[in-house]
């Protein structure tokens, strides 16, 4: 028995939900919902306990660490948080609620589960990144309801009692409402969905996608046909290895157009397997090596490396001079500064997920990244955006490890072994029962088969470049290092240089320089805007007139060029010259028209403003409306404007008519 029935026994309850345990949480909802909790398992009491439930289900889980994310663990929780806040509609909770529901849960567990010095912080922590998840999720469930409502409603109409895969998959991939969801709706509703149908819809947008994927003449069943060696595809690319060039790799395997070959004549592409190899084949992040191959009169470009088996390192190969052969010795050779940025990059990208880490907290795991010889990409889980303050952070505990020139220890042990090192696997990787642990000692540990630098100091520098949104809660950072670093200080010493002679101004004056212009520029806008309403409010300044309609005073006005605040300001301004009447100002600028409509206050409940919007907004082509006091028009024909604004006496007169 755990905990909750144990306390159900001990206060005299048939169930958990009629328990102290429950009841701050229980009496929360009641408060949000405005709706009473009858105890009992009643069954109108179902949303209060679906909801009650998966709160303390996702705080737990969040506070153990746990993201909402499409895989795994993540979305587990995500379906916990969807399915509460589906629940919560029926109690006429339309917003987030999970967030609100964190310290119910939280703090009565200090002490049990969570350490009564760190409860506060978690809950802190939990909240934001579930109010997040909500957020976004609410919008989602809005526009979800209403799509899968439409569809229900044609189906119905219809006779028929099964969402079918193609309508399914629409409502996936055009609107984003998740399946899980669509299928929720439609129980409720008694309906069914074809999700066989929906899996075939996906599989065939798999495979267009796949259509244009690189390396995709390589048929992987041509490499099992290739009767290879038992010892074939060592990498010897490690810097403590052969690094980035090697003589007489034997040539084992050849194939071209999914099928095995003895030999590619000049001109010809095709895939060669080697019983030693320095090209890497992609994977973990980093991208595959490209480079040359030579031998005894010939030449080959390699211009991609992948494996398409474990175990099996395949090149694309185009040959550019003599025949390439089975069994042919070949010298290869990778641009050795590509490889070496290549391999600053990836360490680097190790030390960055240490550093996030330490500042952003455990959660901030990685997600994805791209180790490439120019940069380093990584994509990690983030509620909210780091602070430039922890941006800085970042760089400087990455900087600090870079400059104490540690080692960095690569060693193959048990995954038994690599897990008892707290060693990190990266995201998607598969791992064997055999690891290589990649560790800078006492900062970072994780198990990696990429290509690093044997030592810290050899990737010189690291700058991060940006840091944005990717997904929902996820985030993109991207970082250069090595000769990397050195390319983006050269690119912004130009900027500076041509700035500051543009500004003709030394480099430490360039921002107080460029602060006194924007003061400048904005007073010159504002002394512009000042004429403008000036002009186009005095006598004769623009096309106009006023007219009096049934004892109503309207004042119209064209004012060329202006913008839609200005448009405002000018109607206000016209307004507090009349006492009595109703003004209505237009303007076109850049092929678009706008009109603003503006009531004074004693004539707002006979004619209001967004009635006479609406009548010139169509005469425009377009639309309008707005308040009774101030409503606006618009289109896209220029030449419909005179017109239009005419029509302001036709709307005026058949308001005072009715």
């Amino acid at each position: 028995a755990g905990l909750e029935r144990i306390t159900a026994l001990l206060q005299g309850k048939n169930n958990n939900f009629d328990t102290d345990l429950f009841a701050p949480l229980l009496s929360r909802i009641e408060q949000v919902s405005g709706r009473r909790y009858a105890g009992g398992m009643a069954v109108e009491d179902a949303p209060f306990r679906v909801v009650a439930d998966h709160a303390r289900a996702a705080v737990m889980l969040m506070a153990d660490g746990v993201l909402p994310s499409n895989e795994g663990r993540g979305y587990v929780l995500r379906r916990i948080i969807r399915r509460a806040l589906r629940y919560a509609r029926h109690l006429a909770i339309e917003g987030p609620i999970l967030s609100r529901l964190v310290e119910d849960v939280v703090l009565p567990f200090s002490g049990v589960h969570f350490d009564p010095k760190e409860a506060p912080g978690i809950a802190r922590r939990v909240q934001a990144d579930l109010s997040a998840e909500e957020a976004r999720f609410v919008k989602t469930l809005s526009l979800g309801i209403d799509r899968v409502g439409e569809e229900i409603e044609r189906l119905r109409r219809s006779g028929e009692t099964v969402i079918p895969g193609p309508a399914l998959f629409r409502l996936y991939d055009t609107h984003g409402i998740p399946v899980d969801v669509i299928e929720e709706i439609a129980a409720d509703e008694g309906l069914r969905i074809d999700r066989a149908g929906f899996e075939v819809a996906m599989d065939e947008q798999r495979t267009r996608s796949r259509g244009a994927a690189k390396f995709d003449a390589a048929d992987a069943t041509v490499f099992e046909r290739l009767g290879l060696p038992a010892v074939h595809s060592e990498f010897r690319g490690y810097p403590e290895l052969d690094f980035c060039s090697l003589s007489g790799a034997r040539v084992v395997g050849l194939a071209r157009d999914g099928e095995p070959v003895s030999s590619l004549s000049a001109g010809e592409t095709g895939d060669a397997v080697t019983d030693r190899t320095v090209f890497y084949p992609e994977g973990g992040g980093q991208v595959a090596d490209a480079g040359v191959w030579t031998w005894p009169g010939g030449e080959a470009e390699v211009t991609d490396t992948q494996k398409p088996l474990p175990g099996v390192i395949a090149h694309r190969v185009t040959v550019k001079s003599g025949a390439l052969s089975t069994g042919a010795l070949v010298d290869m050779r990778v641009p050795e500064w590509t490889r070496r940025r290549t391999q600053a990059n990836h360490t680097g990208t190790h030390l960055l997920h240490a550093a996030l880490r330490r500042v952003l907290g455990d959660s901030a795991r990685q997600m994805g990244s791209l180790v490439a010889p120019d940069r380093l990409r990584f994509d990690y889980a983030a509620a909210a955006a780091p602070t430039p303050a922890q941006i800085a952070e970042i760089e400087r505990l990455v900087n600090e490890e870079i400059l104490c020139d540690r080692e960095v220890v690569k060693e193959h042990m048990s995954m038994e072994e690599s897990r008892a090192r707290g060693a990190v696997a990266f995201f998607g990787e598969k791992y064997g029962e055999r690891v290589r642990v990649v560790d800078v000692p006492g900062f970072s540990t994780e198990l990696c088969g990429g290509c690093h630098v044997p030592r810290t100091g050899e990737i010189g520098a690291f700058k991060i470049v940006s840091d944005r949104g990717l997904a929902a809660g996820v985030r993109r950072l991207e970082a250069v290092t090595s000769l990397g670093a050195v390319e983006l200080l050269r690119q912004d010493e130009e900027a500076l240089n041509a700035l500051s002679g543009a500004a003709q101004a030394p480099r430490g004056d360039l921002l107080s320089r460029w602060q006194e212009r924007e003061e400048r520029l904005k007073a010159l806008e504002r002394e512009v805007a000042s004429l403008k309403l000036k002009l186009a409010s005095g006598d004769g300044g623009g096309a106009g007139d006023t007219v009096e309609v049934d004892g109503v005073r309207l004042v119209t006005r064209i004012a060329p060029s202006l913008s839609i605040p200005e448009l405002r300001n000018l109607a206000d301004a016209l307004r507090s010259k009349l006492k009595s009447g109703v003004i209505v100002v237009g303007t076109a600028r850049e092929g678009k028209t706008a009109v603003v409509a503006v009531v004074t206050p004693d004539l707002q409940g006979r004619v209001p403003a967004s009635s006479i919007a609406a009548g010139i907004g169509k005469a425009l082509g377009g639309s309008g409306g707005g308040k009774a006091d101030l409503a606006q028009a618009g289109g896209r024909d220029e030449s419909l404007l005179p017109g239009a604004m005419k029509e302001a006496e036709n709307a005026l007169r058949d308001l005072l008519a009715s």
